[in-house]
This record gives structure tokens, sequence and C-alpha cells, in this order.
């Protein structure tokens, strides 16, 4: 009876583990299964001192959606274009009608936070909404 209860929560476990987030494209874990939203938890300068965010910084929002498109917005603004994740580790964006791009460097990404790092060794932390 020990034995089977044993063998059951090692089936369960294995299959929980199955499900987790470790299967899904980096694609996927940024955008969800047609977009993702994700706001600002902390930020951290070139130097690695944390950075006090400000009430409006908290609500910034990013949403990325599965068809490479994103949108950025922080009180009545917004910037959109579109993403790309190059060589599983770097999340290019190119800005519409600002003739931008920014590069990330992706430190850590889950189904529910990412960590980024940009070319000037800034790094912003976001959590999904």
């Amino acid at each position: 009876m020990k034995i089977n209860y044993v063998l059951f929560l090692l089936a369960f476990l294995f299959v929980i583990d199955s499900c987790s987030d470790k299967d899904l494209t980096n694609e996927q874990k940024l955008s969800g299964e047609s977009s993702k939203t994700w706001t600002t938890k902390r930020e951290y300068n070139a130097d690695g001192d944390r950075e006090k965010l400000s009430r409006e910084d908290k609500k910034e929002t990013m949403t990325f959606y599965s068809n490479g498109k994103f949108k950025m917005k922080s009180g009545t603004d917004s910037m959109s274009g579109t993403w790309k994740i190059i060589g599983g580790s770097t999340l290019s964006l190119v800005f519409f009608n600002a003739e931008v791009s920014e590069n990330f460097q992706i430190i850590k990404l889950s189904d529910d936070d990412a960590r980024l790092k940009a070319g000037d060794g800034s790094e912003l932390v976001l959590d999904a909404d």
C-alpha cells in the first residue's frame, strides 16, 4: 500500500513538472497564447544600483502580442512596434515611426517574470499581469 502511494506521488510530480514553463519557447513565455502584458517591478542602473520607481513608472505597461507586435503605455502616451527574439537570448524591439530599435539581453525569462539587460548595462525586471 505504501509503495502504491509513493508511485502515485512520483507520477503526479512527474506530470506537474512536465507541465511547467520550461517546455515553452521564450516567445511563448513573453507573449503568452495571444498576448501578455508586463509591468515594471524594478530597475537597476549600469552600476547595478537599484533605481527608485515613481508611481507613474510602476503603471507603465508593455504588451507583447504573439504576432510579433508590441505596445508600450505610459500614462496617456504609447509607442508600438515589432519584436523578435534572436538566438534565444536577445530581445529586439523595433519602434514604428521612430527609426529606433532597442536590443536587450535576456537574463531571465519565465512565464511570469523577466529580467532584461539594455545595451548601456542597465537592467529591467518585469512582472506579467
